[in-house]
């Protein structure tokens, strides 16, 4: 089977054990291509296999997906070394409820769904109601000129989006993970 993965999905593929693949940001222009692994939000004309990275939890489950499709039989004992080799990664899991805990009555206004996933394991109340107050509000860089003329009285948290973090998703999600954490 010919596999196309986006370089955002690369190390996903290579932690499920598959080495034989060809990486395009594109995946629609490669020729004779059978299947794509993407992420989530992402379309393809061709069959393809998408998956989520936001969170570590999420970043799991996509290796085991695709070791599970592609019968690589990665088992749980080596994706834990993949996170405890990343030690910033680790860190961030090992005190996730003690983060939780100290998020949980702090309520945030989010725009964008990768990042909804994030602070959502961080424990926070996200609020979609504009009559509940909120005094964080926590955006993709994309949305700086938008989001900084609407929202003046509250604690602005802007956060890397995909052109402006590592490939890697361990690395992705401690960037991003980190941003929110340090500056609430």
């Amino acid at each position: 089977m010919k596999i196309v993965v986006t370089p955002m999905c690369e190390k996903i593929v290579l932690w499920a054990g598959i080495c034989d693949y060809t990486v395009n940001k594109f995946p629609d222009t490669e020729k004779n291509m059978d299947i794509a692994i993407v992420l989530a939000e992402r379309e393809t004309n061709m069959d393809s296999i998408n998956i989520s990275l936001n969170t570590f939890k999420q970043i799991k489950e996509s290796i085991n997906k695709i070791s599970q499709i592609f019968k690589t039989d990665i088992d749980e004992e080596t994706i834990e070394k993949i996170f405890k080799n990343n030690r910033d990664a680790y860190n961030i899991i090992d005190n996730l409820d003690n983060i939780r805990y100290e998020n949980k009555d702090i309520n945030v206004k989010v725009y964008s769904n990768f990042l909804k996933d994030i602070v959502c394991d961080l424990g926070f109340n996200i609020i979609n109601d504009e009559n509940t107050d909120y005094n964080i509000v926590i955006y993709p860089d994309y949305l700086s000129n938008q989001i900084s003329m609407e929202n003046k009285d509250c604690k602005l948290i802007k956060v890397a989006s995909h052109s402006n973090v590592p490939n890697n998703p361990l690395e992705r999600a401690v960037t991003r993970y980190n941003i929110i954490l340090n500056n609430i």
